[in-house]
């Protein structure tokens, strides 16, 4: 395994990181590099070009056993520095465009190191371990700069970059022996040298991109009674959401700002069959009666009653008022833009709410979207299975303990989000339906309805309903409402 300096990857690094690896290692040699001169001087030297871990070991090793005891301390504390400010890059060979895999550092960490893979031991890759085409392009929706395949895991700190060559095939062949589990038998067996596959493993290995079995087939993974909790598609979110394990761009960088077109701010109306006018509610009769705050927050509970009364249109139409009305719209530099009721990140309000009435008092059972500027429902689909399917599920979700009058789903505009945020474009969708759930459990508790967030709804379904493309607007959350309990 060959290690060399590189320049910190990625786009949404710390400015004032340094970005110079030469003036690194040439700072760090000089303000601890007196304790072992002679290894100063040696590693500064071989620094400067790729180097095998082992060899930089074996310069350590010789200078302890010389008159340097202090070797280990200034080696470490070098590579560890460099490490730090993701300076070091790993390959299995010398020359980097030669070799099978590359390791790019993606977060900071101690450097790895030169220990070999045992060649007892079965490997297999991380249950967390994904390959997925290099996308880090020049910029968003064009073809990568490089191009290729890549290796990485929420659990590595680095990016494993995969032979785009003719090489490419053997480093395949070792990801598919490693993906059922492999040690060097397997890989001489598919023809793989000891050459080739022992670098191979040792990088895979100190990147945590593989995991040694034990006696029983298993993993420390599997083990791990905290790993084993997570799904692989769960933890890359949450690492890819955040700060600090990625060197991917996130926040709001507008990324395709005079690249496409922003998605309107307020939704034009689907093709619908009829309007139904909403009564607007008395404000000052609604705050005259309202209970407290403290009194919502308090009572607020998930209710889900068999006897009740049901919903009416009149309950229904203040309801909606009260949580996803349309109050204003303005325009400003980064675009057109309105305000509701609720909170949503970047004031994006990408959410719309369609209605699944199944018994509304003085609505007829169908599918409507909440026409948020004139307070209207447009009954885009009478009953249908569609419908049946939609409560079916709600009810699902609810454990089978009643059927609800009505289904409010969250239909999403993803791209009104992600033409402004990198990385964490879905996970603020998620935030924001967070928020409207509880400015629908506050009014529903307010008015003595019965409400309850759903965690489980049909994007199929949605998508039938709709009309809609999938990935361009699609369910996010359900809520269930219906009337008084009896």
């Amino acid at each position: 395994m060959f290690m060399s300096l590189c320049r910190p990857p990625g786009r949404n690094a710390d400015p004032q990181s340094p970005a110079d690896p030469t003036a690194v290692l040439d700072e760090v040699l000089a303000s601890i590099g007196t304790s072992a001169p002679n290894t100063a001087v040696a590693l500064a030297d071989m620094l400067r070009a790729p180097v095998a871990r082992s060899a930089v070991d074996a310069l350590v090793l010789e200078a302890m056993q010389g008159d340097e005891p202090l070797a280990a301390v200034v080696a470490s504390r070098t590579l560890d520095t460099l490490a730090a400010h993701r300076m070091l890059a790993y390959a299995t060979t010398e020359d980097a465009g030669e070799a099978l895999f590359r390791l790019m550092p993606v977060a900071a960490g101690p450097a790895i190191s030169g220990a070999e893979a045992d060649p007892d031991t079965v490997y297999r890759l991380s249950r967390f371990a994904q390959v997925r085409m290099d996308d880090d392009g020049i910029s968003p929706g064009r073809l990568p700069a490089e191009g290729g395949l890549i290796l990485e895991s929420p659990l590595s700190r680095f990016r494993c970059h995969i032979a785009t060559d003719a090489r490419s095939t053997t480093a395949m062949r070792s990801l598919a022996l490693l993906g059922s589990g492999a040690g060097l038998d397997a890989f001489h067996r598919a023809r793989i040298t000891e050459e080739e596959c022992k670098p191979i493993l040792a990088m895979l290995l100190a990147a945590g991109l593989i995991c040694p079995l034990d006696a029983e087939g298993l993993s420390a993974e599997d083990r791990d009674p905290v790993l084993r909790q997570w799904s692989v598609h769960d933890l890359v979110m949450h690492v890819r959401a955040r700060l600090g394990r990625h060197d991917q761009p996130i926040g709001g960088d507008f990324r395709f700002k005079n690249i496409v077109d922003p998605v309107p701010a307020i939704r034009p109306e689907p093709e619908h069959t009829a309007r139904v006018p909403l009564p607007v509610p008395d404000e000052a009769a609604m705050a005259a009666t309202d209970p407290s705050l403290s009194q919502v927050i308090a009572a607020r509970a998930s209710v889900r009653p068999q006897l009740r009364r049901h919903l009416t249109l009149q309950e229904l139409g203040t309801f909606l008022w009260r949580t996803a009305r349309i109050t204003r719209s303005f325009e400003s530099e980064a675009g057109d833009f309105t305000a509701r009721p609720y909170p949503s990140g970047g004031g994006s309000y990408e959410q719309d709410v369609w209605v699944t009435a199944r018994e509304v008092a003085g609505l007829p059972p169908g599918f409507y979207f909440y026409a948020a500027t004139t307070h209207e429902l447009l009954q885009v689909r009478p009953w249908n299975a569609e419908c049946e399917a939609m409560i079916g599920q709600a009810s699902t979700a609810m454990a089978g303990t009643t059927v609800p009058d009505a289904v409010l789903t969250l239909g999403s505009r993803f791209q009104r989000v992600s033409w402004k945020y990198s990385g964490m474009a879905y996970a603020t969708q998620l935030k924001n339906a967070g928020a409207i759930y509880m400015a629908f459990y506050l009014a529903a508790t307010a008015m003595g309805l019965s409400p309850c967030g759903l965690g489980l709804g049909s994007i199929e379904v949605f998508a039938r309903l709709t009309g809609c493309r999938m990935e361009r607007e699609g369910s996010v959350g359900e809520f269930a409402l219906s009337g008084p309990p009896a």
